[in-house]
């Protein structure tokens, strides 16, 4: 009788981040007291619910990590597109400024070149 109430005992202290082969243990545990006549299924049913739970979390902790890997890799994504699209940017100016300089250039020699063409008239 000890035996069951010790075992009792631990298992109600049990949570989701105990080892689930202390959990297996006690399951165990539970089938040699139901052997000798024990009651076990309130406790077994418990201790099998605690291990559904454990391993709902760890899929769960698996997704969360895989969504904070994609999250990571999204926001190196974005930060490599608007880094390319701040050097597009800074290449469109200095082409813009570019042609602005050589339609002013040729302005002036066009404006030269009339000029030169009434003198030689």
């Amino acid at each position: 009788m000890s035996a069951f109430a010790s075992l009792v005992d631990k298992i109600s202290i049990l949570g989701v981040d105990d080892p689930r082969e202390l959990i297996e243990s006690y399951l165990e545990g539970l089938l040699d007291l139901e052997f000798l006549g024990f009651d076990v299924k309130a406790t077994r049913h418990w201790l099998t619910e605690l291990l559904d739970i454990k391993v709902k979390l760890g899929r769960l902790q698996n997704q969360s990590k895989e969504v904070k890997t994609r999250i990571t890799r999204s926001t190196h994504d974005t930060t490599t597109y608007e880094e390319t699209i701040t050097g597009i940017d800074k290449k469109i100016k200095d082409l813009q400024e570019k042609r602005m300089l050589a339609v002013s250039m040729r302005s002036k020699f066009l404006k030269l070149a009339g000029c030169k063409q009434k003198q030689q008239l």
